[in-house]
């Protein structure tokens, strides 16, 4: 115990800040960041036998966005977003049937639509294990999912027009998070359980989009390029439709008259959340590709 007592304080690693760091971008007191991470509102990292922690920048620069995007903080709402695991799938897959297919009027069985859900969404999550995350509660619930997927652009083409169906996107039409390669992002749902009333999936939404933009900044830290993001949304289901605004993707002319369309081409967009990934992308190339 002595030993510990007089080791060396470690230096946070790239990406990464001191809990007085911290404190400071966030503007609160030491007692709230600590409440901050009690509630799992941000993570603190580092190994297990140091008493001094780091915290990820990219959580915190989402923390600081979501004020921007929801005019107030919603902290106080305990919930965590993080990549899914194939253990996930069954409540990914009965929160989709909830939403998409439970009250339609050309509802397909139940177990038959969750069981080629899960096999679809597992095929894609097997390819790119960063594709699918899951928003849990205190009680470590999942009480919402989203589907980011980088998908060839031809692909992505043919299903916006109607050509190919959701089940037809296979593995080999599904990229990775690599960089170097400019990627086109699908977001193929963001959901909320339905079971939640409004205020509250509101409330979680907010939890979700911030999760996805700090994913969104640690990309841009792997120098991972989003060229473009595009999403639909069943005009019968506004909550998706909120939520994509609030990513600050604007609405375009829709190919589908049942259907909303979303595209934003991310390095020309003014929206805040998706300047600073483009900044922190580019400083990442400055940094890393050499130029003749």
């Amino acid at each position: 115990m002595e030993k510990e007592a007089f080791m060396p304080r470690l230096k946070p690693a790239p990406g990464y800040v001191t809990a007085g760091e911290a404190v400071e971008m966030l503007n609160i007191s030491d007692s709230t960041l600590s409440t901050y991470v009690k509630n799992g509102w941000l993570k603190r990292y580092g190994p297990p036998e140091r008493k001094h922690k780091f915290y990820k920048q990219s959580e915190i620069r989402a923390l600081i966005a979501s004020r921007n995007t929801f005019d107030e903080y919603q902290e106080w709402i305990p919930a965590t977003l993080s990549v899914a695991t194939p253990e996930d799938v069954t409540a990914i897959a009965d929160i989709d049937e909830k939403t998409f297919n439970a009250k339609e009027k050309d509802a397909e069985p139940r177990e038959t639509y969750i069981n080629w859900i899960r096999e679809t969404y597992l095929s894609w999550m097997n390819k790119n294990p960063e594709s699918f995350f899951v928003l849990r509660n205190k009680q470590d619930k999942v009480v919402g999912f989203a589907a980011l997927l980088p998908m060839k652009k031809n692909t992505m083409s043919r299903f916006i027009k109607g050509e190919i169906r959701m089940r037809d996107i296979s593995p080999d039409d599904v990229e990775l998070f690599e960089p170097e390669k400019p990627l086109h992002l699908y977001v193929i749902a963001l959901c909320i359980d339905p079971l939640y009333r409004a205020t509250m999936k509101h409330k979680y939404g907010a939890g979700m989009i911030r999760g996805l933009f700090a994913f969104l900044l640690d990309l841009a830290q792997r120098g991972v390029e989003i060229e473009t993001i595009t999403a639909r949304n069943q005009k019968n289901k506004p909550d998706g439709k909120k939520l994509l605004q609030k990513m600050g993707i604007p609405q375009l002319r829709s190919p589908d008259p049942e259907k909303y369309l979303f595209s934003v081409k991310v390095a020309d967009s003014g929206y805040p959340d998706l300047i600073e990934y483009s900044n922190t992308l580019a400083e990442w190339k400055q940094k890393h590709l050499v130029t003749e």
